[in-house]
């Protein structure tokens, strides 16, 4: 009988950013009585890919967005900030380019695998930037609670099994 190791968290408080550890700290004050999300999860059977949070049985998680910087956009020729008009408030606004892992092409690209994958496997994926973080942190724990509250998706060992092959015992 073949034996199958399968990806599993890695068991730690640590984040790998401070969007990570401002997220959690949400969490643990506005989520009262709510099950702990598991950090990095690797939820893919193949790939390595880690939710920042996830609630395996529940098949739901969360990604911090971070890694998207913008900066002011200065004219080349007198350094001003470079403004357009906004048509929707008829105002004058700075432009600003983005930049960061989650903007470059390849980066957005391996995103969108990485979710479309997510979403096969029957994940739902939310994802949140600084900016939800600091201006809707309860709306984010409503929404998150809101699919915990529908009850848990999955068996976590029964959907492991799904990923052995025939006659593989599995392990996490």
């Amino acid at each position: 009988m073949a034996h199958v190791k399968l990806h599993r968290p890695i068991k730690t408080k640590c984040t790998t950013s401070s969007l990570e550890d401002q997220f959690l700290g949400i969490w643990e004050k506005l989520a009262r009585g709510w099950p702990d999300p598991e950090r990095q999860f690797l939820f893919h059977p193949i790939r390595r890919w880690p939710f920042d949070f996830a609630w395996p049985a529940y098949r739901v998680a969360v990604e911090t967005e971070g890694g998207v910087m913008s900066f002011p956009v200065t004219c080349d020729k007198c350094e001003e900030p470079v403004e357009r008009l906004n048509k929707r408030t008829n105002r004058r606004e700075r432009v600003y380019a983005a930049m960061g892992r989650h903007t470059r092409s390849e980066g957005f690209r391996g995103d969108c695998i990485k979710y479309n994958a997510a979403a096969v496997l029957g994940w739902r994926v939310l994802r949140y930037t600084v900016k939800d973080l600091n201006e809707r942190p309860a709306e984010i724990i409503e929404e998150i609670t809101g699919l915990l509250g529908e009850g848990k998706q999955v068996d976590v060992d029964e959907q492991l099994s799904l990923f052995a092959p025939d006659g593989a015992e599995v392990s996490r």
